[in-house]
C-alpha cells in the first residue's frame, strides 16, 4: 500500500472510532452553536463544531485534512456544580468560558460515537476518559 499519498500519519494517531482517547490540543473549536429551547419545552443542548486534523486519526475515509466533530455542551465536564437549572439554559455561558473559537482545547477528549454519515460525537468528561483508560490497562494484564 502506498501510504505517502495519504500524508504522514502521526505516531500517536488513534482510530476514528468510539472509545478512542484524543490527546489535548488535538481538537480545535470552529464554531459554537447555542442551545435551543423550543416552545414545547424541548431543550437541545448547544454544541461546538470541533476539527481534528486527519493525521491524528486512523481510518479516516475522506480526503480532507481534518475531521469535523460535535462536542455537546453537556459533555464539557463531569460536574457543573450547582450552576445549572432545569432545563440547563446556562450551558451556553459555561461553554463560552471553556471553549474559544479558533483555539485548541487544552483537555483530552473521547470519541463517544461515530454515526454513519454523521459527525463523530466527542466528550471532554474526564471520568469517561479515566474509565476507558482503566479498562484498557486492565485488559493488557491478560496478554
Amino acid at each position: 500500500a502506498n501510504s505517502s499519498s495519504v500524508g504522514e500519519k502521526d505516531l500517536s494517531a488513534v482510530p476514528l472510532a468510539a472509545g478512542s482517547i484524543l490527546m489535548s490540543k488535538r481538537m480545535k473549536v470552529l464554531q459554537l452553536v447555542n442551545s435551543l429551547h423550543r416552545s414545547d419545552g424541548t431543550f437541545l443542548p448547544g454544541y461546538a463544531v470541533v476539527s481534528i486534523k486527519s493525521k491524528f486519526l486512523t481510518g479516516v475515509t475522506s480526503n480532507s485534512d481534518s475531521v469535523e466533530c460535535k462536542l455537546s455542551f453537556d459533555q464539557l465536564m463531569d460536574s457543573y456544580g450547582d450552576e445549572l437549572s432545569c432545563p440547563p439554559v446556562e450551558l451556553d455561558s459555561v461553554a463560552q468560558k471553556e471553549l474559544k473559537v479558533g483555539k485548541r482545547i487544552d483537555k483530552e477528549g473521547l470519541i463517544l460515537s461515530v454515526p454513519n454519515g454523521g459527525e463523530p460525537i466527542i466528550s471532554l468528561r474526564s471520568s469517561l476518559i479515566d474509565t476507558i483508560r482503566n479498562e484498557a490497562s486492565s485488559s493488557d494484564d491478560f496478554s
